[in-house]
């Protein structure tokens, strides 16, 4: 069955054999169309928060997009010092399979948060 619109709902209040003035069937209307408002701008907001979630869940997919996206771009350097104290600074970047361990625990990690919320 198909959810009366705010506009039938006034109608139909307006119509009822319950006296009201019409004062209050304008305060009605008023925050029926406060009460639409709102839930369009909750609706947007869930729609938006779905898209950011099903994203936030392809990046931490191990897959040959996301191996092409941060292939390379995680590293850290370490300073080496030789014998005669002379340093050198070398960046070495993480391996592809270390990322996908990071991955991992991070979507376990996020299992076990919505599982604590549930």
């Amino acid at each position: 069955m198909k959810e009366p619109t705010t506009d039938e709902l006034i109608r139909t209040i307006a119509q009822t054999s319950v006296p009201l003035s019409q004062r209050f069937l304008r305060q009605i209307a008023r925050r029926l169309h406060q009460l639409d408002t709102i839930n369009a701008e909750l609706t947007r907001q869930l729609g938006a928060t779905q898209t950011r979630c099903e994203a936030l869940e392809q990046v931490i997919k191990p897959t040959k997009a996301t191996k092409v996206a941060f292939s390379g771009e995680f590293s850290f350097t370490r300073e080496i010092v030789g014998d005669e104290d002379e340093a050198t600074i070398e960046k070495l970047f993480i391996p592809w399979d270390s990322v996908k361990d990071i991955m991992k625990a991070m979507r376990e990690r996020a299992d076990e948060m919505e599982r604590r919320a549930a």
